[in-house]
């Protein structure tokens, strides 16, 4: 694993430099020109707890295969479905991701942006607002 960061880390030139000076004393090397996946995965817990049957929206958010972002909280109002918790939980996980590529933008990082739930009632009316 450290082979493949170093080796990554010699070919990066003058102009990557600054960026890779910065995010390296965080452990981070991001090449500047290089094309990284931001995947976030949504989930929601329809069956919340008895005392105020509120849903809890989980989600976790990867940026070239390591996770960066990942939260588990309970919805603020209850849901009447399953689809309408799980929809709540993609727009938890959509403003995640748009704040992660807000970042990665800022470094001049080029990025592609994915978000995957697991209930085909959401992915429709995600779809089909």
């Amino acid at each position: 694993m450290y082979e493949k960061t170093y080796q990554n880390a010699l070919r990066c030139n003058d102009d990557d430099f600054e960026t890779f000076e910065v995010l390296s004393r965080k452990g981070t090397i991001i090449q500047v020109g290089v094309l990284f996946d931001v995947i976030g995965y949504s989930n929601a817990d329809y069956d919340g707890p008895v005392e105020d049957k509120k849903s809890t929206t989980k989600f976790c958010v990867f940026v070239g295969g390591d996770l960066v972002t990942w939260r588990s909280k309970k919805q603020v109002i209850v849901a009447r479905s399953n689809a309408e918790s799980a929809y709540r939980a993609m727009a938890q996980t959509a403003v995640e991701i748009v704040w992660v590529k807000s970042i990665l933008t800022n470094l001049n990082v080029n990025i592609s942006m994915v978000m995957k739930c697991d209930n085909k009632a959401t992915i429709h009316i995600a779809n089909n607002p």
